[in-house]
Protein backbone atom coordinates (compact mmCIF):
# COMPACT_ATOMS: atom_id res chain seq x y z
CA UNK A 1 0.00 0.00 0.00
CA UNK A 2 1.00 3.65 -0.34
CA UNK A 3 3.15 3.07 -3.43
CA UNK A 4 5.49 5.87 -4.50
CA UNK A 5 7.52 5.86 -7.73
CA UNK A 6 11.02 7.26 -7.66
CA UNK A 7 12.01 10.10 -9.97
CA UNK A 8 12.49 8.42 -13.32
CA UNK A 9 9.85 5.79 -12.47
CA UNK A 10 12.34 2.92 -12.32
CA UNK A 11 11.59 1.83 -8.73
CA UNK A 12 8.63 1.87 -6.37
CA UNK A 13 8.69 2.08 -2.57
CA UNK A 14 5.67 0.86 -0.63
CA UNK A 15 4.45 -0.28 2.76
CA UNK A 16 3.19 -3.82 3.24
CA UNK A 17 1.71 -5.69 6.19
CA UNK A 18 4.01 -8.58 7.00
CA UNK A 19 5.08 -10.23 10.23
CA UNK A 20 2.38 -8.40 12.27
CA UNK A 21 3.25 -4.84 11.23
CA UNK A 22 3.76 -2.59 8.22
CA UNK A 23 7.32 -2.54 6.82
CA UNK A 24 8.84 -0.69 3.86
CA UNK A 25 9.81 -2.44 0.63
CA UNK A 26 11.31 -1.43 -2.69
CA UNK A 27 11.20 -3.08 -6.11
CA UNK A 28 11.76 -2.28 -9.74
CA UNK A 29 8.74 -0.73 -11.44
CA UNK A 30 8.39 -3.91 -13.54
CA UNK A 31 7.85 -5.92 -10.31
CA UNK A 32 11.29 -7.52 -10.14
CA UNK A 33 13.97 -7.10 -7.48
CA UNK A 34 11.81 -6.98 -4.36
CA UNK A 35 13.79 -6.02 -1.24
CA UNK A 36 12.72 -5.24 2.28
CA UNK A 37 14.06 -1.88 3.51
CA UNK A 38 13.08 -1.86 7.18
CA UNK A 39 13.06 -4.34 10.05
CA UNK A 40 11.46 -2.49 12.95
CA UNK A 41 8.69 -3.07 15.51
CA UNK A 42 6.84 0.07 14.35
CA UNK A 43 4.19 0.36 11.65
CA UNK A 44 5.63 2.36 8.72
CA UNK A 45 3.53 4.30 6.22
CA UNK A 46 3.59 6.53 3.14
CA UNK A 47 7.15 6.29 1.79
CA UNK A 48 8.26 9.18 -0.45
CA UNK A 49 11.49 9.25 -2.51
CA UNK A 50 13.89 12.18 -2.25
CA UNK A 51 14.35 14.16 -5.49
CA UNK A 52 17.76 12.53 -6.07
CA UNK A 53 16.36 9.03 -5.28
CA UNK A 54 18.94 8.46 -2.54
CA UNK A 55 16.60 8.50 0.50
CA UNK A 56 13.03 7.69 1.38
CA UNK A 57 11.06 9.59 4.02
CA UNK A 58 8.07 8.01 5.81
CA UNK A 59 6.24 8.02 9.12
CA UNK A 60 5.74 5.30 11.66
CA UNK A 61 3.63 4.70 14.76
CA UNK A 62 5.45 3.86 17.95
CA UNK A 63 2.12 3.95 19.85
CA UNK A 64 -1.42 4.55 18.67
CA UNK A 65 -1.12 8.29 19.31
CA UNK A 66 2.59 8.91 18.66
CA UNK A 67 3.73 8.94 15.04
CA UNK A 68 7.26 10.02 14.11
CA UNK A 69 8.99 10.89 10.82
CA UNK A 70 11.93 8.75 9.63
CA UNK A 71 14.17 8.47 6.61
CA UNK A 72 16.18 5.60 5.21
CA UNK A 73 18.66 5.22 2.36
CA UNK A 74 17.20 3.69 -0.80
CA UNK A 75 19.13 0.48 -0.10
CA UNK A 76 17.66 0.15 3.43
CA UNK A 77 20.72 1.35 5.33
CA UNK A 78 20.93 4.49 7.43
CA UNK A 79 17.52 4.40 9.13
CA UNK A 80 17.18 7.78 10.88
CA UNK A 81 14.45 9.06 13.17
CA UNK A 82 13.85 12.74 12.33
CA UNK A 83 11.28 13.78 14.95
CA UNK A 84 11.43 13.19 18.71
CA UNK A 85 8.32 14.56 20.39
CA UNK A 86 5.30 13.09 22.14
CA UNK A 87 3.26 14.31 19.22
CA UNK A 88 1.77 13.01 16.00
CA UNK A 89 4.16 13.75 13.10
CA UNK A 90 3.21 12.28 9.74
CA UNK A 91 2.53 12.63 6.00
CA UNK A 92 6.13 13.67 5.20
CA UNK A 93 7.17 14.69 1.70
CA UNK A 94 10.28 16.24 0.15
CA UNK A 95 10.59 19.73 -1.29
CA UNK A 96 11.42 19.63 -5.02
CA UNK A 97 15.02 20.68 -4.31
CA UNK A 98 15.42 18.16 -1.46
CA UNK A 99 16.32 20.89 1.05
CA UNK A 100 13.19 20.59 3.26
CA UNK A 101 10.71 17.98 4.39
CA UNK A 102 7.08 19.02 4.75
CA UNK A 103 4.96 17.19 7.33
CA UNK A 104 1.82 17.44 9.48
CA UNK A 105 2.20 17.69 13.26
CA UNK A 106 0.12 18.36 16.36
CA UNK A 107 3.22 19.41 18.34
CA UNK A 108 1.81 22.93 18.73
CA UNK A 109 -1.51 21.73 20.13
CA UNK A 110 -3.41 21.26 16.86
CA UNK A 111 -2.60 19.61 13.54
CA UNK A 112 -0.72 22.05 11.31
CA UNK A 113 1.81 22.07 8.45
CA UNK A 114 5.50 22.14 9.38
CA UNK A 115 8.82 21.86 7.54
CA UNK A 116 12.26 20.72 8.68
CA UNK A 117 15.67 20.04 7.19
CA UNK A 118 16.34 16.48 5.94
CA UNK A 119 18.31 15.74 9.13
CA UNK A 120 15.29 16.69 11.29
CA UNK A 121 16.69 20.02 12.45
CA UNK A 122 15.10 23.48 12.27
CA UNK A 123 11.38 22.57 12.45
CA UNK A 124 9.26 25.53 11.35
CA UNK A 125 5.50 25.85 11.66
CA UNK A 126 3.89 27.08 8.41
CA UNK A 127 0.23 27.26 9.40
CA UNK A 128 -1.62 28.18 12.58
CA UNK A 129 -5.34 27.82 11.95
CA UNK A 130 -5.93 24.77 9.77
CA UNK A 131 -8.28 21.98 10.78
CA UNK A 132 -6.79 18.51 10.27
CA UNK A 133 -4.54 19.08 7.26
CA UNK A 134 -3.50 15.86 5.53
CA UNK A 135 -1.63 14.55 2.49
CA UNK A 136 0.41 17.70 1.80
CA UNK A 137 2.52 17.92 -1.33
CA UNK A 138 4.80 20.57 -2.85
CA UNK A 139 4.12 22.09 -6.23
CA UNK A 140 6.67 20.78 -8.77
CA UNK A 141 8.47 24.14 -8.89
CA UNK A 142 8.34 24.55 -5.09
CA UNK A 143 6.55 27.81 -4.12
CA UNK A 144 3.21 26.28 -3.09
CA UNK A 145 1.82 23.36 -1.08
CA UNK A 146 -1.45 21.55 -1.76
CA UNK A 147 -3.22 19.57 0.96
CA UNK A 148 -6.58 18.39 2.30
CA UNK A 149 -8.17 19.99 5.37
CA UNK A 150 -11.49 19.70 7.21
CA UNK A 151 -12.44 23.38 7.57
CA UNK A 152 -15.89 22.85 9.04
CA UNK A 153 -14.96 19.94 11.34
CA UNK A 154 -17.68 17.93 9.62
CA UNK A 155 -15.57 15.04 8.35
CA UNK A 156 -15.40 16.34 4.78
CA UNK A 157 -12.00 17.15 3.34
CA UNK A 158 -11.53 20.30 1.32
CA UNK A 159 -8.65 20.92 -1.07
CA UNK A 160 -6.38 23.84 -0.22
CA UNK A 161 -3.22 25.50 -1.55
CA UNK A 162 -0.87 27.73 0.43
CA UNK A 163 2.45 29.44 -0.25
CA UNK A 164 5.47 27.82 1.41
CA UNK A 165 5.81 30.80 3.75
CA UNK A 166 2.29 30.14 5.10
CA UNK A 167 0.58 33.02 3.26
CA UNK A 168 -1.98 33.07 0.47
CA UNK A 169 -4.34 30.29 1.59
CA UNK A 170 -6.75 29.29 -1.19
CA UNK A 171 -9.35 26.62 -0.54
CA UNK A 172 -12.20 24.89 -2.31
CA UNK A 173 -15.39 23.52 -0.87
CA UNK A 174 -15.81 19.79 -1.43
CA UNK A 175 -14.13 19.90 -4.80
CA UNK A 176 -15.79 23.12 -5.97
CA UNK A 177 -13.66 26.28 -6.16
CA UNK A 178 -14.65 28.96 -3.70
CA UNK A 179 -15.92 31.98 -5.62
CA UNK A 180 -15.14 35.58 -4.77
CA UNK A 181 -18.05 37.88 -4.13
CA UNK A 182 -18.29 40.72 -6.64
Amino acid sequence: TWPNLNHGATQVAFSSYTFNNYELYRMQSDGSGLSRLTYTPINEYRPVWSPDNSRIVFYGFETASNAEVYSVNADGSGLTRLTYLSAWDGFPTWSPDGQRILFVSDRGGSYQLWTMYPDGSNPMQLTWSLNYPAYPDWSPDGPQIAFNADYNDDGWSDLAVINVDGTGLLRSRRGSPRRRSR
